[in-house]
């Protein structure tokens, strides 16, 4: 079962998905340690240096540490922004781990090459889910033009990991 909220804002395109997965079987699912899997972006053909026909640029990668592609895989950040060109624009998308996903701030693979990056929980240490148990995930997407605006998706984090108490007075 996944669900999505549509949060449209000027110049950006803000939407959650939550994922709630359930072992309907009467085995234990038993997920290995491994370098991947888990929440994947994978971006733009043109960001792919591997496809000779439709290459342009090379997907850049910023973490919430202030980590690049060359130094971000295996982890544990807020947030990942993917960006770069296409077609001759710059566009990005910024995926913001929720806290409270299994695991968080869960390890990110970062593939060297590839434009691909995904959320991995396994990347640490197996991990199972009973018969009946539910493995439930969520996470939050910016898609923008432009550069990346750091101070947008720092707001947009802290407003996700810490939303807002209204209390109603009498």
């Amino acid at each position: 079962m996944a669900k999505h909220k549509d949060l449209p804002l000027k110049d950006y395109f803000l939407f959650d998905i939550g994922s709630k997965q359930t072992n309907v079987t009467t085995d234990t699912l038993f997920i290995n340690k491994y370098h991947y899997g888990g929440m994947a972006f994978r971006g733009n053909a043109s960001w792919n240096p591997t496809d000779s026909i439709r290459f342009q640029s090379e997907m850049n990668i910023l973490t919430s540490e202030g980590k690049t592609r060359a130094e971000s895989n295996h982890t544990k950040p807020n947030w990942v922004i993917a960006y770069g060109e296409v077609e001759g624009k710059m566009v990005g998308i910024a995926i913001f781990d929720h806290p409270s996903n299994f695991r968080f701030p869960q390890p990110v693979r970062v593939h060297p090459e590839m434009p691909y990056f995904c959320f991995s929980p396994m990347v640490e240490a197996e991990f199972q889910i009973v018969p009946q148990q539910n493995y439930n995930s969520q996470y939050r997407f910016l898609v923008f033009d432009g550069a990346p605006d750091l101070s947008l998706v720092e707001q947009i984090w802290r407003d996700y990991a810490h939303p807002p108490i209204v209390k109603w007075l009498p």
